[in-house]
């Protein structure tokens, strides 16, 4: 078997580097890309491991839409712990010419694609949630148990790991053999049906947990409601609108990627490969900044968290005040 060079790495498509590419504004960009990275995982890892904290210590605070919450700020932690320095140490290799690239760039895409996958599965899974809730609570309790639960968080994060495997298992195989052509081929197609599934669901859930809401808003309006159902109402209209903000966020943040990859082939012949990989690391960076979006709307939008937060953080007193 030829033996595989050190700078080829087809499964990266553009966001694979090659030392050609670095010139003076290509540097200026990746400088940038390193500040931003630096700056906003730091930030990351502690408002999200605040978050999953008062989860944890506070009893009040464990209702399933929360531990849900809170799985999700897990992934945005390691998305601050891992991705991110794994980013900033990519790119300064880059600018020294710390080769080789492949094998390192490679491992920043398996954790990119692992986290990747678990963000959008535990969104999923918040959306299903949700849905279970405005669509079914009299049912709720005997529907969302704890073992489900459990069930539902280890198989968002069993289908992370295949896609982890799969890359791994992918960029130790000859390029030039005609098994990781199809390897390659078969990677994509599967990245991009469990991403496909996810978003899927997430949509059905989330158009019926808001055309509910605003139903319940409706009535909230128009009829005379006994304390308790108000509360209930008001209390799942306020969730499905988090949620929405949370969903819009992670919309916008993946955009940029989504466009970048999905126009890949066209933006092939138009546009520079250098400057190909400074969209694509750029576009990336954009992606991570979810991560930091998603606990600054939790503090926003959930007034017990946000109290809990202050309380650890000994800033109730002066809140008050």
């Amino acid at each position: 078997m030829a033996k595989k060079s050190s700078d080829v790495c087809p499964h990266l498509t553009f966001s694979a580097w090659r030392p050609r590419y670095l010139q003076e504004t290509v540097y200026n960009n990746l400088v940038a890309v390193i500040c931003v990275n630096i700056t906003s995982a730091v930030i990351c890892i502690v408002l999200n491991a605040l978050v999953v904290l008062v989860v944890v210590t506070k009893q009040q605070l464990r209702t399933v839409y929360n531990i849900l919450l809170a799985c999700l700020a897990v992934t945005d932690v390691l998305v601050g712990l891992l991705l991110q320095p794994l980013t900033v140490a990519a790119e300064i290799k880059h600018i020294f010419g710390l080769g080789p690239f492949c094998m390192f760039d490679t491992v920043l895409g398996v954790v990119g694609i692992g986290l990747c996958l678990a963000s959008v599965g535990h969104l999923m899974l918040i959306s299903v949630e949700r849905y279970i809730s405005i669509k079914f609570p009299l049912r709720y309790d005997d529907i969302v148990t704890e073992k489900r639960l459990l069930t539902g968080v280890v198989t968002v994060w069993l289908v992370s790991a295949v896609g982890i495997i799969a890359m791994i298992f992918l960029a130790s195989i000859n390029t030039e053999s005609d098994l990781y052509s199809i390897l390659l081929v078969a990677n994509d197609l599967m990245f991009i049906v469990v991403i496909v599934v996810y978003i899927v669901i997430i949509v059905f859930t989330h158009t019926a947990v808001f055309l509910e809401a605003k139903n319940h808003k409706r009535r909230l309006q128009t009829e005379q409601l006994p304390d308790e159902e108000a509360k209930r109402l008001k209390k799942n209209h306020k969730a499905a609108k988090t949620l929405t903000i949370i969903l819009t966020a992670l919309f916008f943040s993946y955009l940029p990627v989504t466009v970048l990859f999905g126009s890949a082939t066209f933006l092939d012949g138009l546009v520079e490969p250098h400057m190909l990989y400074v969209l694509s690391t750029w576009s990336y960076t954009f992606a991570f900044l979810c991560s930091l979006l998603n606990p600054l709307i939790y503090c926003w939008r959930l007034e017990k968290l946000r109290g809990a937060l202050f309380d650890i953080l000994h800033l109730r007193r002066a809140q008050d005040s």
